[in-house]
């Protein structure tokens, strides 16, 4: 499996075009209407704010692209828990166990602060419905319309103590 591959580690400063060139390649990121340019700023707005974290995945050879980022709040959410952001991973890294890796290191981090984690995941994205479920997280409401109009976003949780 390539998850055994991958180091993870904190989004640098120096790295943010990188994972806004990533992230761009997206077809989820062309759906959400995302530029190179807002995602460089939000990135690098991220890695001030206390709370949040921005992980990022790379095969362990110099020189490797991103292959995942997962970004993150660790605490706040409802006051009961941390939020995931966004999970994402380069097309041909999908389906190797990388995602859960990030999953998991993202749990461990938010579990020291928060009981629960919680996500929002497109209404039509199967793919993400079937990968948390399958890893404990609870569908437990739907926001209409939240960030796009033609759009409705499923929330999920887990407790994680």
């Amino acid at each position: 499996m390539i998850q055994n591959m991958c180091v993870i580690k904190d989004l640098q400063e120096h790295e943010v075009p990188a994972a806004a060139a990533m992230l761009i390649a997206l077809p989820l990121m062309n759906r959400y209407r995302a530029t190179k340019e807002r995602l460089d700023v939000q990135l690098r707005q991220a890695l001030c704010q206390p709370g949040i974290a921005v992980i990022v995945a790379r095969p362990d050879e110099p020189g490797a692209e991103i292959a995942g980022l997962a970004w993150f709040a660790t605490e706040g959410t409802f006051l009961m828990g941390g939020y995931l952001k966004l999970l994402a991973l380069a097309d041909q890294y999908r389906g190797k166990g990388l995602g859960r890796k990030l999953l998991d290191v993202v749990e461990s981090r938010v579990r020291v602060r928060s009981p629960y984690l919680f996500l929002l995941a497109s209404d039509d994205n199967e793919a993400a419905h079937r990968f948390y479920e399958r890893l404990g997280y609870v569908q437990a409401g739907r926001f209409e319309h939240l960030v796009l109009d033609d759009v409705n976003e499923l929330v999920y949780f887990k407790k994680l103590v």
